[in-house]
């Protein structure tokens, strides 16, 4: 039975995409059918994709990018031939929800950083079914962190300059000192923001399926 859905993920955020109409190969049966999701060119790192099945036997998933030695842009497949339903006659598992975590699955040359465009070839064998797509499709990533520089972030969260007991008598040598020392403060903080960024990357690696239970459902299905 589906959980009901929170409005996002505790670890991730959704990435905005645009989901292009289903296009298909060819009308006689085995066929295939296609869309494509399109990126913005500043997006975070994609993580996972998540979507409910609809009667889709596998999947394959390729990627727009350059084609080495040609200023002409190729398909690169990073997924191939991902099954999504164990029997394609039967319709047991027809309608499961199911997420594809982009670090295990596809192929070690994907770049989820600079991914723009992504194409999806669904394919269904059997002729018992007269349609078969892939609903409610959506892209997640991991949350960014705020940085010490963010101005979200509250001045009085930041660690104070500690207090100089000669601050009346101070000259200009210790002002000097005590600017360095605010300076190296942010320095500090900025690389362990990034520690704990990647961190919680990896640890999000190790974590159990039901984690993500909050993205796979979509708030409008019924429970």
């Amino acid at each position: 039975r589906p959980l009901r859905p929170g409005n996002f993920p505790k670890i991730m955020s959704e990435i905005a995409c645009t989901v292009s109409p289903v296009q298909t190969c060819q009308s006689n049966r085995p066929s295939r059918v296609f869309f494509d999701v399109e990126f913005s060119a500043n997006h975070g790192k994609l993580r996972v994709i998540r979507f409910r099945n609809y009667y889709t036997y596998s999947v394959t998933v390729k990627t727009k990018t350059y084609v080495p030695g040609s200023d002409e842009m190729g398909w690169l497949t990073v997924l191939k031939d991902h099954q999504l339903m164990a029997n394609p006659y039967t319709e047991e598992d027809a309608q499961n929800w199911h997420v594809l975590d982009v670090t295990k699955l596809f192929d070690a040359e994907f770049n989820r950083d600079r991914v723009r465009h992504l194409r999806f070839y669904l394919t269904q064998p059997s002729p018992n079914w007269r349609t078969f797509t892939l609903q409610h499709l959506a892209c997640f990533g991991p949350k960014a962190a705020k940085s010490a520089s963010d101005p979200q972030v509250s001045a009085s969260k930041r660690p104070a300059t500690p207090p100089n007991p000669n601050a009346a008598n101070s000259s200009s040598g210790n002002a000097k000192d005590e600017a360095l020392m605010m300076e190296e403060n942010r320095d500090a903080i900025a690389s362990m923001m990034r520690v704990r960024d990647q961190f919680d990357e990896c640890v999000s690696l190790f974590r159990e399926p039901n984690e993500y239970q909050d993205i796979l459902y979509h708030p409008d299905d019924p429970i």
